[in-house]
C-alpha cells in the first residue's frame, strides 16, 4: 500500500541494494519546494489569473495570507505543484529524464549522474519535501577506492575534490561583507574578527531564552576605566586618533541610550523592530515579518523563475540569491523545536544540525564544508538551485573514506525513515500533554513567576495544535499517493530475489520454495508446473555461462515464448518450463535486491558457522555456478 511502513521499509532495502550495484553515493540533497509562496500555487487555486507565467510580474501578487490559506485548502494542487517541482529537479539539476533513466543533451548541476533514489515526506507544517540520494558517474565508489587514490595523489586529490564541492554547493552569500560598514563609525566589516563558538549556541532552546535581552541593542552599562582604554585604543586604530575614538564612543552610546529611552515618540520604525525582537517566539513565522513584508523581497519569493532574468545586473542577481537564503537557507540562532528532536547525530539537548557550524573544513571522515564569518548559520546552498527554485534546500558531499561510512549509513537510513502516525486522538492530545509537563519542568524558574491561568492557557494550546496539526500533515502527503502513487523517485527499478531460498534448494535440498505457474493449454485445459528461482539460473542458455546470480538477475528474467523466440534465449530441456518460457532481457539493468538472509561481516575474530555462511553467500552470489555438489565445503 502506497505510503504504508511496508511500503518504506521496502524502499530502505532497495536504497541499501542501490548502494550494493553503484557504490557509496556522493552526494546527500534535501529539497522542500517553495510551495504556499508561489505564484503558480495562486494560478492552480484561482486566486490570481494571467495568460502566461511571463505576465507574472506585471500581475497584482495576492498577499501571503491569501497564498497560505489557499494552499491550505487545496492539497492536491501541492501535492501536484510539489510534484512538477521534483521532476523539473531531476531533469535540470540532476540532468537525466525522470521516467527513465536517459541522459539529456546536457550534464546536470553536479555532472553525469549514474542513479538517484528519492523518498518523499511531510514535514511540521504540512509541507512536502524530498530527501535524495545521488550517485555520480565519475565519483570513486567505495572506501577503499578513495584511500587508493589518497595515496596515490596525495593531497593534490583532497584539494581536486574541494574544487568539486565549491562547484556543487557554497555557504557564503554573494553579496560581499566587506561591502558593507558600521552604521556609527563607517568603518568596513572587510576585517572581521572570527571569535569562539560558545558551546551554549548548541544548546536548547529555552535555556537561550532566559539570558535573551529584552530588546535589540540591549541596554548597556557604564565603560569601566579599563575597558574605556582598551576600547579607545581598538578603534583608533581604525579612525586615526584617539580623540576621534573617543568622540564615536561617545556618540555611540548616546544613540543607543536615546534609542532606548526616547525612540519610541520619534522612532517609530525602530520601536517596531524592537518589539520584534522582544516577541518570545521565532519572528521568521510571523506574518508581519519586517523582511517578509518588503515589497522587493515578496516578488522574488513569489514570482517563477522568467527568461528576462539573464538580463539582469549582477548586482540584483547577488542581491536576489543573498535576500532568497536569508528568509529560506538561514539557521536563525534561536533554534527551532525540530533542531531537538531525538537524533543519533547529535547528543540529548544539542541542535541535532549541528549549528552553528564551526569554521573548519578538513576532516577524515570526508568533506565539511567551512564557514566563514559571518556565515555560520548559513546552510550550504546552490545558486543556480536558489534562483530557479526558490526554495529551502541542502546539499552535503558524502565523498570520503572508511570515516564517511558512518555517516552515509545514517544518510540512507534518514531518506527512507517512517512517518511517525497515531491513530488515536487521546493518544495525541495525552502526549502533547505530557511533552507540555516536561517543557514546564525544565523551566521551573520562569512557570514558577507565571500565573495559574497562562499556565492553563498554554497547555490548552498545546493540546488543540497537537490534534489540528495532524490533520494538517496528512492532507498534502495523501493527495500526492493518490495523484502519483509511490512516495519514491527511483532512477532503476529493483528485482527482488530470496537468497535464503536459493540457499536452502541448494544445500537442503528438501524442502525449498517454488513458483506455481499456470498453463492454459490449446484446448482451454490448465494445468500447473513447480519451478523455482534457481532453475532459471541453472538451466539458463548456454551462452550466458559466465553470468553470476547477481548479475543474471540484474540483466535478464523469465519471460513466455513466442513462435518467433530466438533459440539462444532458450532455456535448457531440463528446465520445468522450457516449452512455454525462455530468458528475456531487461531494456535497462534492474538493481537486484538481496532478500530472506544478509551477508554477515566477519574478522579473524569470527566464529566457523558466520565464515562458513559467508563463504556461502558469496559463492551463490558471486561465482557463476549451475549445480551445487558438495556445498558446504
Amino acid at each position: 500500500m502506497w505510503g504504508s511502513e511496508a511500503e518504506r521499509a521496502q524502499c530502505r532495502r532497495q536504497a541499501f541494494a542501490y548502494q550494493a550495484r553503484f557504490g557509496q553515493p556522493a552526494l546527500f540533497v534535501t529539497l522542500t519546494p517553495n510551495i504556499a509562496d508561489s505564484f503558480v500555487m495562486a494560478q492552480y487555486c484561482s486566486i490570481s489569473s494571467v495568460d502566461t507565467l511571463f505576465d507574472a510580474a506585471l500581475a497584482e501578487r495576492p498577499n501571503n495570507s491569501a497564498l497560505y490559506s489557499a494552499s491550505m485548502r487545496n492539497d492536491p494542487a501541492s501535492a501536484r505543484l510539489f510534484v512538477h517541482n521534483i521532476e523539473a529537479f531531476i531533469e535540470h539539476v540532476l540532468g537525466v529524464s525522470p521516467k527513465h533513466m536517459k541522459a539529456k543533451p546536457f550534464d546536470g548541476l553536479f555532472g553525469p549522474v549514474l542513479a538517484y533514489i528519492g523518498m518523499v515526506e511531510t514535514q511540521g507544517g504540512g509541507t512536502l519535501h524530498a530527501h535524495f540520494l545521488v550517485w555520480l558517474a565519475d565519483a570513486l565508489p567505495n572506501s577503499e577506492a578513495f584511500d587508493r587514490a589518497v595515496a596515490a595523489h596525495g593531497d593534490q586529490y583532497y584539494r581536486d575534490v574541494e574544487v568539486f564541492t565549491n562547484s556543487v554547493v557554497t555557504t557564503s552569500m554573494p553579496l560581499s561583507v566587506a561591502d558593507s560598514s558600521c552604521g556609527f563609525c563607517g568603518h568596513s566589516y572587510a576585517d572581521l574578527q572570527e571569535l569562539p563558538i560558545p558551546p551554549e549556541a548548541n544548546e536548547y532552546t529555552k535555556k537561550q531564552h532566559g539570558g535573551r535581552p529584552a530588546a535589540r541593542p540591549p541596554p548597556l552599562r557604564l565603560y569601566t576605566s579599563v575597558e574605556l582604554e582598551d576600547a579607545v585604543q581598538l578603534e583608533a586604530r581604525h579612525i586615526g586618533g584617539v580623540r576621534a575614538a573617543k568622540a564615536a564612543i561617545y556618540r555611540r552610546d548616546l544613540c543607543l541610550s536615546t534609542r532606548e529611552h526616547e525612540g519610541a515618540d520619534c522612532d517609530e520604525y525602530g520601536e517596531y523592530l524592537r518589539g520584534l525582537s522582544r516577541t518570545r517566539f521565532r519572528v521568521e513565522h510571523r506574518e508581519d515579518d519586517a523582511f517578509r513584508q518588503d515589497h522587493v523581497a515578496r516578488a522574488l519569493m513569489t514570482l517563477p523563475p522568467s527568461p528576462d532574468d539573464a538580463r539582469w545586473p549582477a548586482r540584483c542577481i547577488a542581491f536576489a540569491v543573498s535576500m532568497l537564503v536569508f528568509m529560506l537557507n538561514l539557521h536563525w540562532w534561536s533554534h527551532a523545536g525540530s533542531c531537538f528532536t531525538k537524533s543519533s547525530a547529535a547528543a540529548s539537548g544539542q541542535c541535532r544540525y549541528n549549528f552553528p557550524w564551526a569554521r573548519t573544513s578538513c576532516s577524515s571522515d570526508g568533506i565539511t564544508l567551512g564557514r566563514r564569518a559571518p556565515f555560520e548559520f548559513v546552510n550550504g546552498f546552490n545558486t543556480d538551485i536558489m534562483l530557479a527554485f526558490k526554495s529551502n534546500h541542502d546539499i552535503q558531499v558524502m565523498i570520503g573514506g572508511l570515516g564517511a561510512l558512518l555517516r552515509i549509513f545514517y544518510a540512507t537510513k534518514y531518506v527512507t525513515k517512517m512517518q511517525e502516525h497515531i491513530d488515536s486522538i487521546t493518544a495525541v492530545a495525552l502526549a502533547a500533554f505530557q511533552s507540555r509537563q516536561l517543557r514546564e519542568a525544565r523551566d521551573e524558574e520562569s512557570v514558577a513567576n507565571t500565573d495559574r491561568a497562562t499556565i492553563g492557557r498554554r497547555r490548552v494550546a498545546s493540546l488543540l495544535y497537537a490534534i489540528t496539526n495532524r490533520c494538517e500533515i496528512v492532507g498534502p502527503l495523501a493527495a500526492h499517493h493518490v495523484q502519483r502513487g509511490s512516495c519514491a523517485f527511483m532512477s532503476t527499478s529493483c528485482s527482488t530475489f530470496h537468497l535464503r531460498a536459493i540457499l536452502h534448494e541448494l544445500i537442503d535440498q528438501v524442502v525449498y520454495s517454488w513458483d506455481l505457474v499456470e498453463l492454459r493449454g490449446c484446448d482451454s485445459s490448465l494445468t500447473f508446473r513447480a519451478a523455482s528461482f534457481l532453475d532459471d539460473n541453472s538451466y539458463r542458455p548456454p551462452g550466458l555461462n559466465y553470468l553470476n546470480l547477481y548479475e543474471y538477475v540484474a540483466r535478464h528474467f523469465r519471460r513466455k515464448r513466442t513462435p518467433t523466440t530466438s533459440e539462444c534465449v532458450l532455456f535448457q530441456p531440463e528446465h520445468p518450463l522450457f516449452d512455454t518460457h525462455c530468458v528475456g532481457n531487461h531494456i535497462h539493468e534492474v538493481v537486484p535486491v538481496v532478500s530472506g538472509i544478509r551477508m554477515p561481516l566477519v574478522n579473524d575474530e569470527s566464529p566457523h558457522e558466520l565464515v562458513v555462511k559467508r563463504s556461502q553467500c558469496a559463492l551463490v552470489l558471486l561465482k557463476p555456478f549451475r549445480a551445487c555438489r558438495r556445498p558446504n565445503e
